[in-house]
């Protein structure tokens, strides 16, 4: 689940971090998204399982924006 959402997000994500000034704000996001999926994991996987891991996964789409 968490990597059929972290494909799209990486496309929509880098368009819309890719103008000035939107780069903090898509970290931060990306950044909030990661902690709550997977605080959501550890204290309460089963409430909602599948909402943790799509959280997971929009954490995952900053894996584009390595520069060598």
């Amino acid at each position: 689940m968490s990597q059929t959402v972290a494909i799209p997000a990486m496309l929509l994500v880098s368009a819309f971090a890719r103008a000035p000034g939107r780069l903090r704000v898509a970290t931060a996001g990306i950044s909030a998204a990661m902690l709550a999926g997977f605080t959501g994991l550890l204290l309460a996987l089963v409430a909602q399982p599948i909402a943790w891991a799509v959280l997971v996964g929009f954490g995952q789409c900053s894996l584009p924006w390595h520069r060598p």
